[in-house]
């Protein structure tokens, strides 16, 4: 996996987030963040530390917002965010994790969670997610097997 990528997982629902998300970690990439795409990927999502909140503007299309303290527990969920909107602006806020709408739902998110990051192989990650890994020892392979598509 390249280094800019990791894998997000729910560890306090032992779900997976995203299978593939971009770190923005420079100034750059945080301000341009997923301006001039049509649509987010799913599985995909776009990772913005440090942050303290996110603004959609010239986007095109809907977003999950997910905002997250320095021990990346979600303080913040705004699911379907339009263009043009401001979200999760909060001194608590140190990360945004932006993700395809609706991912909040499927991937039942919610706030006090704790995410886990890894650019390890999900099979690796199952073998020591703890009480995550009864699902990725299962959802490992299919995942693996899912086509990506870089964001950055």
């Amino acid at each position: 996996m390249p280094k800019n990528l990791v894998s997000i997982a729910n560890r306090t629902r032992a779900t997976l987030v995203c299978r593939q998300a971009a770190i923005a970690d420079t100034f750059a990439t945080r301000l341009f963040g997923l301006l001039g795409r049509d649509r987010l990927e799913p599985g995909t999502g776009l990772l913005l530390q440090p942050s303290t909140g996110v603004h959609t503007w010239g986007m095109r299309f809907a977003i999950d917002i997910v905002t997250l303290d320095r021990q990346r527990r979600v303080v913040g969920l705004w699911e379907s965010v339009e263009p043009w909107r401001m979200r999760g602006l909060s001194a608590r806020t140190r990360s945004v994790l932006e993700l395809p709408a609706g991912q909040i739902a499927r991937a039942q998110i919610s706030l006090g969670d704790e995410l886990v990051l890894t650019d390890q192989p999900l099979a690796q990650v199952a073998r020591e997610a703890g009480p995550l890994a009864p699902f990725l020892r299962f959802a490992a392979p299919a995942l693996a097997a899912l086509p990506s598509a870089p964001l950055i």
